[in-house]
């Protein structure tokens, strides 16, 4: 589900649709050639935040989270680099 905005108001850390796919903005562009120009609209998705509390990682790949409302829940998490496992593990 997305909604049309200013190409130009959209700011870094914000999303943008691109050729059917949400992208989110991470930096500024510096470039000549820029993929909408800002006075034009493009589309935006819808964002939900949630928050969850850490509280482990498993060795298959799954990190057990608590819920905002209490219970717990196994997310699949991306493989991550031995530096951030390293400093999970403390």
């Amino acid at each position: 589900m997305t909604y049309s905005q200013e190409a130009g108001t959209i700011r870094k850390n914000g999303y943008i649709v691109i050729k059917g796919r949400p992208c989110k903005v991470v930096e500024a562009s510096t470039s000549k050639l820029d993929i909408v120009l800002s006075s034009h609209n493009c589309d935006v998705p819808h964002v939900n935040y949630t928050d969850y509390t850490f509280l482990y990682i498993f060795d298959d790949g799954f990190v057990s989270v608590l819920t905002e409302n209490g219970p717990t829940k196994g997310v699949k998490c991306p493989p991550l680099d031995e530096s951030l496992l390293t400093q999970i593990n403390l």
